[in-house]
């Protein structure tokens, strides 16, 4: 990728339109051919869905009168007088009497059978409490082999049931069969003295499926909601499904969406799967269809559109070569004075020579030239300004009247005998102008910031006792952070000279804290001293002086320098309270360095 970005960049503007001109159009076609494909699959998968739907409705619709028409004739033959008679009367007849009625009901049976059109039904059996059967002559001779069926049946008492006996591996057409059963009643005592079943093969079955036509390559399934496959024509499909289906992803699909299509992708490719239930055997059939042979008009014209297209780029590559030489001529002019001013010839001036973009980058560019040769004056005065503030700051530094006091303090407590305490001052005024010179950098980090006021903390606690009580509360992740040296000092002493010892008592408490909010730092200086009100505050914050006139020494020195190093978002603020305390806060950004220390230190706190 930043190969790509370097090889961008060094192209001529006239190349890059090309470039552009290619990308944009070859984004066009490619949208343009799937989103036509999109369409086109959508498209012909709602109407084929809907198309093949009216078929499934045709054979569903043929298959419910097939039903119907069934139900009707057990209806015929559970109310034919001579059905009745053999039922009601088979424990009472004698033998003889028995065979004849027998027959004649075999024989009402054959004519039923005889009169049937031929998808119809296949097989009318009457089946007694007794187990005793009168059927049509087709499975006359295999009624033992249906015995067990017929005691199911006789058991079960159906009021009426479709029994799904349907076995796709036998090889007895007799075991690929749906059977319907009905229980017939007495209508004397309204019990049940018998059972009719009428059967209907599955090659009457497969006739009724046969009407389906799936194109040259597609094929339909007939399931029961276990999975169990019932009638296939495979078609190219041939050993792509097992016997069961239950597992597979657009089954459990089927089940929940009757009457709904939906592509699946297979081990030969993508197929449109459409369904529809039969509810009366619990069955689900399923077209199958190549999306292949459905979008072959799609991919013609998606074929039309690669050529298009093709054509397309050719021509926007020839007009973009013409119109870019046209363009970039005075790009050209621009660029080559541009270099020239990089040179260092700041009175080069771009001659205008039209009112277009590129005359109004020539105006902006002579423009520019202009305010750069201001802004390097600026830019002087700025430098000027800020050697202005170090030299202000490094007197602030070495402020010979502390020194002085503290020497002559280290000297009382040796005449007092008192040389700890004397040691301890002078070791402190050491650490302290150790950090103030910093080896001439003016900037430091904030831990030996914390170390230089830590020292003059301990001198001024020496000289003034337990008047003062202080805290200072870094976090150990801000040591490593950058500050401009000698900020928090003055802002110490103003909060001891000008805010405790002005107290009635002379005593007080300051707090020195530092945190961080994001990228930036936030340090706070507080104390309960006397406080200010808002007109000192105002004085302080503008530069018209501080508490002792000495405005290199004050708050608006430490903003200055601080915004001079890192910006005008940071610096000081200041609040207070007048007769409660004063809280100065200074903000810097999150500068690292080296090193990662614990630092929290307090005294006298109570």
């Amino acid at each position: 990728m930043r190969w790509l970005k370097g090889k961008y960049a060094g192209m001529s503007i006239r190349d890059k339109f090309i470039v552009c001109s290619v990308i944009i159009i070859s984004f066009l076609v490619l949208a343009l051919i799937f989103s036509t494909r999109f369409l086109v699959t959508r498209t012909v998968t709602q109407t084929t869905t809907e198309n093949y739907m009216q078929k499934f409705d045709i054979v569903s619709n043929n298959l419910l009168r097939l039903f119907a028409s069934t139900e009707q004739l057990s209806n015929i033959i559970i109310t034919d007088s001579e059905v009745q008679l053999l039922l009601k009367n088979m424990n009472s007849f004698n033998a003889v009497d028995k065979m004849n009625q027998k027959i004649m009901v075999e024989n009402y049976l054959d004519f039923l059978d005889s009169t049937k059109s031929y998808n119809q039904f296949s097989n009318i059996a009457i089946i007694m409490n007794n187990l005793d059967v009168v059927t049509t002559n087709k499975i006359r001779t295999r009624i033992q082999e249906e015995l067990a069926v017929y005691r199911m049946i006789q058991e079960e008492k159906p009021r009426k049931t479709w029994y799904d006996f349907y076995d796709p591996q036998a090889s007895r057409l007799g075991d690929k069969r749906i059977t319907f059963a009905k229980s017939v009643i007495d209508y004397t005592s309204g019990l049940s003295i018998g059972n009719v079943a009428i059967d209907i093969d599955g090659d009457i079955l497969t006739d009724h499926f046969s009407e389906l036509n799936y194109g040259e390559r597609g094929s339909y399934l007939v399931s029961d909601l276990n999975g169990n496959v019932k009638i296939r024509s495979d078609g190219q499909l041939t050993g792509v499904f097992k016997e069961n289906i239950g597992t597979e992803s657009f089954f459990a699909w089927a089940v929940d969406h009757p009457g709904k299509g939906k592509v699946f992708r297979f081990e030969t490719g993508r197929y449109l799967i459409t369904t529809t239930t039969l509810d009366k055997l619990g069955w689900v059939m399923f077209g199958i269809i190549p999306l292949k042979e459905l979008t072959e008009v799609g991919d013609q014209i998606i074929a039309t559109i690669y050529v298009i297209g093709f054509l397309a780029l050719i021509i926007a590559v020839a007009l973009t070569q013409y119109l870019t030489a046209n363009i970039t001529k005075p790009i050209k002019v621009l660029s080559v004075s541009m270099k020239r001013f990089g040179s260092g010839d700041f009175n080069i001036r771009v001659p205008t020579q039209s009112n277009d973009e590129i005359g109004l980058l020539s105006t902006v560019f002579n423009r520019m030239i202009a305010q750069i040769t201001e802004l390097i004056e600026q830019v002087k005065s700025e430098q000027r300004n800020k050697s202005h503030f170090e030299f202000a700051a490094l007197q602030a530094q070495i402020n010979p009247h502390f020194l002085y006091n503290t020497l002559s303090s280290a000297c009382s407590l040796i005449a007092m005998n008192r040389n700890d305490e004397a040691l301890t001052m002078i070791n402190s005024i050491s650490s302290f102008y150790r950090t103030v010179l910093s080896s001439g950098e003016e900037i430091i980090s904030i831990k030996d910031e914390i170390e230089n006021i830590s020292s003059y903390i301990q001198i001024q606690k020496i000289r003034y006792g337990d008047k003062i009580k202080y805290e200072l509360d870094f976090p150990p992740d801000l040591f490593d952070k950058k500050i401009v040296k000698f900020s928090l000092q003055p802002i110490v002493e103003n909060a001891i000279y000008h805010g405790i010892k002005n107290t009635e008592d002379g005593t007080g408490r300051i707090a020195v804290r530092g945190r961080s909010e994001g990228n930036e730092i936030v340090l706070q200086v507080e104390d309960n001293g006397i406080g200010m009100p808002q007109e000192t505050i105002h004085r302080l914050t503008n530069g018209t002086g501080d508490r002792e006139g000495k405005s290199s020494f004050g708050i608006r020195s430490i903003d200055k320098r601080i915004k001079l190093y890192f910006g005008h978002s940071y610096g000081v603020a200041i609040s207070s309270v007048d007769g409660r305390g004063t809280s100065v806060t200074i903000r810097l950004p999150s500068i690292y360095g080296k090193g990662a220390y614990s630092y929290v230190e307090s005294s006298g706190r109570g």
